[in-house]
């Protein structure tokens, strides 16, 4: 797997180290080489892994969610604001390795990292607190944009 330009690699014993302009992200794989600037592995699980780590370091992950509901909408403080039809508005604490941002009047949450697996986590602890496929007629809830 040849690496761009704007990329390091650097390989010491199993732990791998890929820098790029978002961050540096570290992961301990042993099946691999690393020889001239280009990461050599027969492993599927492995290059997928690499995959994610390099976008991670170049260009980062973006995922949105959808807030359907009358009155459902979003708002940044200290903290993320959630209005979901509950009596109170519900606080989730902004987390700093993820970018969040409101859209579409209040009700589109974006969230940037540099890190799928925080960016997930961070969305989904969003998504139970009202989840759309509980409210299978009308579809009211928090939606995963594709």
């Amino acid at each position: 797997m040849k690496l761009p330009s704007d990329i390091k690699a650097l390989k010491i014993n199993d732990l791998l180290i890929i820098k790029g302009k978002l961050g540096i992200k570290k992961a301990y794989l042993d099946n691999i080489d690393l020889v001239n600037g280009e990461i050599i592995t027969n492993d599927l699980a492995t290059k997928r892994i690499i995959k994610k780590m390099i976008q991670g370091v170049t260009v980062g992950f973006k995922e949105k969610i959808k807030l359907v509901g009358v009155g459902y909408k979003a708002l940044i403080n200290q903290s993320l604001l959630l209005h979901l039809g509950f009596k109170n508005p519900i606080s989730v604490p902004l987390d700093s390795m993820i970018d969040i941002s409101i859209k579409g009047n209040g009700t589109i949450i974006e969230g940037k990292s540099s890190s799928h697996s925080k960016l997930s986590q961070y969305l989904s602890k969003i998504e139970q607190f009202k989840p759309s496929y509980k409210d299978i007629y009308k579809g009211k809830g928090v939606v995963r944009i594709k």
